[in-house]
């Protein structure tokens, strides 16, 4: 599976679940800094970034810089492989994006945020 085709399956859980989500497109035709995570993820009381890689595409030192500042900052960014959409994870990410009331993050969510 592609990184593109991982954003399709993303973006349409996303809609299914009610989620917010934002996707630039064509990275080097939008301002900002180099690393911004492919897309930024609204729910009802939470608010996720999630970097997406195929299963052998790494991480630039850009996009490592915006996951620490973002960790540090108390958000959420996820590094979510086409493993992670067969797995259940994004699938559970999006549920408790759509939660309310407190619900507790995921442990299978929760481990995809610190890789």
């Amino acid at each position: 599976m592609t990184e593109a085709e991982l954003l399709r399956e993303v973006l349409r859980l996303a809609s299914e679940y009610g989620v917010l989500a934002h996707h630039c497109g064509d990275s080097r035709l939008c301002q900002g800094d180099a690393g911004m995570p492919d897309v930024f993820l609204v729910g009802s009381e939470h608010v996720m970034w999630a970097e997406l890689k195929s299963d052998t595409g790494g991480t630039t030192p850009d996009q490592t810089t915006f996951k620490w500042r973002l960790l540090s900052c108390g958000q959420h960014r996820a590094l979510w492989r086409p493993s992670h959409l067969h797995d259940g994870t994004v699938d559970a990410a999006m549920a408790w994006l759509h939660s309310r009331e407190g619900t507790h993050m995921p442990r299978k969510v929760r481990e995809s945020i610190y890789t």
